[in-house]
């Protein structure tokens, strides 16, 4: 997430573009990230620890709405996507885990892609709250992140 813009998102009034070809309208939105995400990057580090690989959906047991929500971390730069349809974390997203890094509370997309930020960070732990941040920090802490850089077979 380099170039991004930071906005109050108390302030800052979505903006409508047009398709300068068609006219369709793109709308940009706000999105909060909730306790439904870090439940689901939860399950996902837990899939992670137990078959040591990126995982697909189903391997991380997530239940209908953190599925729907699921794929939305990317805004937040907390997941990427892999080949066939699996799932890592990013080293922000174990960072978060552990409570080292915090996110911004909003993010600002349109037409499904990024375009910006709310200023400031939340934390895992002020998301989930303690005693279901214990278990998310017990995994960041017990999967091993490779440091940025290395080759990883």
């Amino acid at each position: 997430m380099t170039d991004f813009r930071q906005l109050n998102h108390s302030l800052y009034k979505p903006q409508t573009m047009a398709c300068p070809a068609c006219g369709h309208e793109e709308h940009e939105q706000w999105h909060k990230l909730a306790r439904v995400h870090v439940t689901a990057l939860v399950k996902c580090a837990a899939a992670i620890d137990s078959v040591h690989r990126p995982v697909n959906r189903d391997e991380m047991d997530l239940d209908r709405n953190q599925n729907g929500n699921f794929a939305a971390m990317r805004w937040w730069g907390l997941i990427e996507s892999k080949p066939d349809d699996r799932w890592a974390i990013t080293p922000l997203g174990w960072a978060f885990l552990a409570n080292e890094r915090g996110v911004p509370l909003h993010v600002l997309t349109a037409a499904g892609k990024y375009v910006g930020e709310s200023v400031g960070t939340v934390s895992c732990k002020k998301i989930l709250g303690e005693e279901a941040w214990r278990k998310a920090d017990y995994l960041a802490h017990r999967v091993y992140r490779a440091p940025a850089g290395a080759l990883v077979a």
